[in-house]
């Protein structure tokens, strides 16, 4: 038989183990919930992501962090301004440690966002917001966009090369700026088009505008008109001319009539800049141009050209001549204006 004591004992122990077990057991949840992981990152599209090669980067990046991180990853997409601002809202009420958003439409949403949950890390990435728990990744496209119009101001025939672009704005402008420097350096007295959709989610409008360009002899029209690019490309394969490209190769598509393209690293921009976030980096600014290889074209970024598929292959010659051109801008012996800026 058992003493008083020993009975008591057991008693506290039982006690103590129930407890135990009701608060989730001797060891801690990973973030302090059961069953939940010890990362949560948010993903919100300005837009529904579809066809824009932009937002499927941003979720390549999304998946790459997660992989790295052992994370829990959620994507929202959102259809118009409200839902952008609700789902930032929610996802940072319901405790998602990263929320991660893409573009200059977020910028006054972050803006308010970041102070009243200073408890949230937040990553936009296309665009910057100054607060301290907000990590930028922006990119200086206008340098890439030099270079697509240097290829097109070398190869134009009809002295006539254009871009359809997705809306009239300072940032959506660095693209046929751009595009409008290099074709001139390459060209002088090159006549220039640029037409604006006013959409980032319209191939027909794109397509009707490359039409119109078309008629108007251009043969090198650069698309860089989001989701509208599309229709930018059935419009080259219907008139015969020489269309480009943006953040992805287009060219296995079309390599018939898809020259080159601007290549915009958006997955690893979301990737080191999620990266920097989850560490608490110091560093909360992050940009890609030239020099860090976050924009550039498609043939500069693999080691055999053959590879890419790309119109470009058959002009050695101009591959060699904006290798050199890049090299200038980066030895700072050309400069491209920056229409955010200038």
């Amino acid at each position: 038989m058992r003493s008083h004591a020993s009975w008591r004992t057991v008693i506290l122990a039982g006690v103590a183990l129930l407890v135990a077990t009701a608060c989730g057991g001797g060891e801690e949840s990973p973030a302090g919930g059961e069953g939940r992981p010890a990362l949560r990152i948010a993903y919100i599209t300005p837009n529904p992501i579809g066809q824009n090669q932009f937002l499927t980067l941003g979720q390549q990046g999304i998946d790459r962090a997660k992989s790295q991180f052992g994370a829990e990853t959620r994507t929202v997409e959102s259809t118009n301004p409200t839902e952008r601002e609700e789902n930032v809202r929610a996802m940072a009420r319901d405790g998602w440690d990263i929320v991660v958003v893409l573009s200059f439409d977020f910028v006054d949403i972050i803006t308010q966002a970041a102070d009243e949950f200073p408890n949230t890390k937040f990553v936009i990435v296309d665009a910057c917001v100054e607060k301290p728990n907000v990590f930028c990744g922006t990119f200086r496209e206008h340098e890439a966009a030099f270079l697509i119009g240097a290829v097109a101001g070398s190869l134009t025939q009809s002295n006539v090369v254009g871009t359809v672009a997705a809306m009239d704005t300072p940032f959506i402008r660095r693209w046929p700026e751009g595009f409008a420097q290099g074709a001139r350096y390459a060209r002088p007295g090159v006549d220039i088009k640029t037409l604006f959709v006013g959409s980032f989610t319209d191939p027909a409008k794109a397509k009707e505008l490359a039409l119109t360009m078309s008629a108007e002899r251009a043969d090198q029209i650069f698309a860089a008109a989001a989701a509208g690019n599309p229709g930018v490309f059935e419009a080259a394969k219907e008139r015969d001319f020489s269309a480009y490209g943006v953040d992805i190769n287009e060219c296995p598509k079309d390599p018939q009539h898809i020259t080159e393209n601007l290549i915009k690293r958006v997955d690893v921009a979301v990737f080191e800049t999620v990266s920097a976030a989850v560490n608490s980096s110091q560093q909360r600014q992050f940009a890609y141009g030239l020099k860090e290889n976050g924009v550039g074209l498609t043939v500069l970024t693999l080691p055999n050209p053959e590879q890419s598929q790309c119109g470009i292959r058959q002009h050695p010659e101009v591959i060699e001549r904006v290798k050199g051109i890049r090299q200038q801008i980066l030895d700072g012996r050309i400069t491209v204006k920056d229409p955010l800026t200038s």
